[in-house]
């Protein structure tokens, strides 16, 4: 009877690590933002890869939630204080520094509107295609730092 616990606990502990080694990276990357947390969330066709336009769409959701006045543009300020990341997104607040800034608002009027959120947000995650084929996998989000 005793050998059968045993076992029993044996087989019990072995699907709790199995467990665990299945859904650990999954949960690492929603807890810390990882560029991984959201993929599916953001590939609304289902294909396993994230294009321009789902880049984009999400970037979109991502400036209306970080407009906190309602706008149409970001500011240096609303950027530095967003501390978590963006529901979609893992680095809306890296555009606060002073030259990511710059580098997003493309005609220098000191604020980032909603296109170049988007085409600043889009570039920085194609800059991860390491096939370079147009598009996102989530294997290249592995091997990206965002």
């Amino acid at each position: 009877m005793r050998i059968q616990l045993l076992r029993a606990a044996g087989v019990v502990s072995l699907v709790a690590l199995a467990l665990a080694v299945a859904f650990v990276p999954h949960l690492a990357g929603a807890q810390t933002g990882g560029p991984t947390a959201n993929f599916h969330a953001i590939d609304t066709d289902g294909d396993a890869k994230l294009d321009r336009s789902e880049l984009s769409a999400a970037a979109g959701r991502d400036f209306a939630r970080l407009d906190a006045d309602r706008d149409g543009y970001l500011t240096r300020g609303e950027l530095a204080k967003t501390r978590s990341t963006s529901l979609y997104l893992p680095f809306p607040g890296r555009f606060s520094s002073a030259a990511a800034f710059s580098a997003a608002d493309t005609d220098g009027d000191g604020k980032i509107d909603k296109r170049e959120y988007e085409a600043a947000v889009v570039r920085a995650y194609l800059a991860c295609d390491r096939n370079h084929d147009g598009t996102l996998e989530v294997s290249d989000l592995r091997h990206c730092s965002l």
